[in-house]
């Protein structure tokens, strides 16, 4: 009889054991679930930002591409006229 209530008392241990796991995987998960939705927000908010910036971005690097073309037609310009100046001065030979 002993050997049946020790038996009795081992699994109820075991249950509730089980039982405070139980618990604490419900507690981990409903913080999981916070961290998630705030995460998610998050990047909602990102997402947002980077949807409003992104058309800048594009305006800025259309805006350098006109400004390094205007560079480089200022320096074949230049190459030009150092080019008339040497035919120039052939000539003049």
């Amino acid at each position: 009889m002993s050997d049946i209530v020790n038996h009795i008392e081992t699994i109820e241990f075991k249950i509730k054991q089980l039982a405070r796991k139980i618990e604490l995987i419900k507690e981990e998960n409903a913080n999981l679930v916070k961290e998630n939705i705030g995460l998610r927000e998050l990047l909602v908010e990102k997402e947002s930002k980077n949807q409003a910036i992104q058309p800048l971005t594009f305006e800025g690097a259309n805006a350098l591409d006109e400004e390094a073309k205007g560079k480089v037609r200022e320096e074949i310009d230049r190459y030009i006229q150092e080019i008339d100046e040497c035919i120039k001065l052939m000539n003049n030979l």
